[in-house]
């Protein structure tokens, strides 16, 4: 998790110091404690300034934008991998949150077409990528979650863009002749002339779904929506473009198979996924609360790791009947991996309600928000990055009520059938 924070007039006056950058950066330097930096840049004149971060400076030249960057260095942990990142001609300004699972797979590509590594970040592969095919092919060819920024000077554009699936957040306004865009809504608060208001006409749809498909819970606030971009120029103004569809996109159509040649093929596109993204200069493991998502995805991680090496964080309760943690010790002793428990009890609940929220920056929609914040924060002392589950539980069945549904298909007959095969083999 990295942070992006930026701003440009849109009027293309100077900005006139480091102030308000330097704010948005600090109210979400705990996205990235490890490194910052700021660069200011102008369009209209193609340059462009790397600036301290340590204090407060005033700008002596003509730029109307700015861009700064808090780290958390995952791969190349040296001052190779400071952002926002710049190419080698300097025409080019970079800011990468997230993480590219097949950015490694174009190094000799790129190295071939004659561009020189100076890091070995992912983010310095989508510089050199830019460069070579520019946005729209860059995009089609990365494989992860992300928000990026670039500024290109020759072109005179700035462009935000976000992942096929919005894993990544990024947030803009518009607003008194500024455009502000941030990883967190709260860095929005120290742009001049902006105002948090509650846009009512969202809060129906946050309260039955938990969710805001389209928009923020805040009035002129817009969240940049999965598979788009964002290009700004003087001439045309902003412009807001899709790149990806999920309801477009082609699928391979997969033939007839039995159970076993199914396992095999789920296994294999599940274990690629998995060890793409152990991809890491620091310590890793797996947020484990003893599912099947979670479980699986452990398995798949520890097999791939350094023996001995890889290590579970997990949630448990004082009440059996919420707490999962036979199934998170049954999982870490076959796996004989070192598992660390913290228990979450009413007292913290209530104590960290309040800063969770700050965090989530919408009101607590799920009661494990608060499991998670507090697995958040006694993971750090073990690992730095840590691989989960989410969303895994729906596409394998994992819920009690996925096992009686008869509708489109008998699936509680399907996973009969799949737990006896099960049996047979063992």
């Amino acid at each position: 998790m990295c942070g992006i924070a930026g701003y440009i007039n849109l009027n293309q006056k100077p900005v006139a110091d480091t102030e308000i950058i330097l704010n948005m950066l600090r109210v979400q330097k705990h996205r990235g404690p490890d490194d910052s930096g700021i660069r200011a840049f102008s369009l209209k004149r193609g340059e462009s300034l790397e600036l301290r971060v340590d204090e407060p400076v005033r700008l002596q030249g003509s730029f109307e934008g700015i861009l700064g960057f808090n780290r958390l260095s995952i791969l190349d942990l040296s001052k190779n991998g400071h952002q926002p990142m710049v190419s080698p001609e300097g025409n080019v300004i970079l800011a990468l949150n997230g993480e590219i699972y097949n950015a490694f797979d174009y190094t000799d590509e790129l190295q071939n077409w004659g561009y020189r590594f100076r890091s070995t970040t992912d983010t310095e592969i989508v510089l050199a990528l830019y460069l070579k095919y520019g946005l729209n092919e860059t995009l089609h060819r990365l494989n992860g979650m992300f928000a990026v920024v670039i500024v290109d000077l020759s072109l005179k554009t700035l462009f935000i863009a976000r992942d096929r699936f919005g894993i990544k957040p990024m947030y803009y306004i518009g607003i008194d002749g500024t455009l502000g865009f941030s990883s967190e809504l709260k860095s929005f608060e120290y742009v001049e002339g902006f105002d948090f208001q509650l846009e009512t006409s969202k809060l129906d749809e946050y309260m039955i779904f938990r969710n805001n498909l389209y928009g923020t819970l805040f009035k002129n606030v817009q969240s940049l929506e999965p598979g788009h971009y964002l290009e700004y120029t003087f001439d045309k103004g902003i412009i807001i473009r899709q790149y990806f569809d999920v309801d477009a996109f082609t699928r391979s159509k997969v033939a007839p198979a039995g159970f076993e040649e199914y396992s095999r093929e789920i296994e294999m596109w599940l274990g690629q996924s998995v060890r793409r993204q152990l991809m890491s200069d620091v310590k890793l493991g797996c947020q484990l609360s003893g599912g099947i998502d979670s479980s699986l995805v452990t398995w798949l991680a520890n097999r791939n790791s350094n023996k001995g090496n890889f290590e579970s964080v997990s949630i448990i309760f004082e009440n059996e009947n919420f707490s999962e943690e036979k199934y998170i010790n049954e999982v870490a002793n076959v796996l004989g991996i070192v598992s660390h428990k913290f228990l979450l009890d009413s007292t913290y609940y209530v104590d960290n309600i309040e800063q969770a929220t700050w965090h989530l920056e919408s009101p607590i929609n799920h009661p494990n928000t608060i499991g998670i914040y507090k697995l958040s924060q006694c993971a750090k002392q073990f690992v730095t990055v840590l691989l989960s589950g989410e969303g895994a539980d729906e596409v394998f069945g994992g819920y009690e009520r996925f096992y009686s549904i008869q509708y489109p298909l008998n699936r509680k007959k399907i996973l009969d059938e799949i737990f006896s095969s099960l049996s047979q083999r063992k």
